[in-house]
């Protein structure tokens, strides 16, 4: 279930939008994080959140066998600038390609307006209104959640979280 910290995040996403702390899912990415604004280049300039939900970002990522740049985003310093300073290689929106570097990304700007670590919002915002008490994120070498693999549930949470997209968000 590496993946569905993935989801995870896209849940978070999702509430913080609802919650007014993000805009339109066609924002920009670089409009939340100013500090990497020498990274805004205009091949860059129109990757917006939809982009990394879809991950179709555009950005140039391999994942498929060992060492990847998973295995690189693990061990940056700073993973947001590692993954938003890869070559352009299909404008974003327009092709599928699997990166987990997006969801890193997304997790920072989740957690930035939010104001708390991705832990403390998955717990507070999703898991506990859930009845889900039994899980963990793991972290790097940092001491940062791996947001694109580290959650582990019990199936039966993990049950949850699916009924809950199929009602479309709501819950009991």
């Amino acid at each position: 279930i590496r993946s569905i910290s993935k989801s995870v995040v896209g849940l978070l996403v999702g509430i913080a939008q609802h919650k007014g702390q993000i805009g339109a899912v066609g924002t920009p990415v670089f409009d939340y994080l100013p500090e990497i604004a020498d990274l805004r280049a205009l091949e860059r300039e129109s990757i917006d959140l939809e982009d990394l939900l879809t991950m179709s970002s555009g950005l140039q990522w391999y994942e498929e066998s060992l060492p990847n740049d998973e295995t690189k985003l693990f061990w940056a310093a700073d993973p947001v600038r590692m993954v938003l300073e890869r070559p352009v290689t299909t404008r974003p929106g327009t092709v599928f390609h699997y990166n987990s570097g997006g969801t890193a990304v997304l997790a920072t700007v989740v957690a930035r307006v939010g104001g708390q670590s991705l832990t403390a919002l998955a717990r507070n915002e999703l898991f506990e209104p859930l009845g889900i008490t039994d899980w963990e994120w793991a972290t790097d070498a940092r001491g940062r959640e791996l947001a694109f693999t580290g959650l582990r549930m019990r199936p039966r949470d993990l049950l949850k979280l699916g009924q809950l997209m199929l009602n479309r968000g709501q819950w009991r």
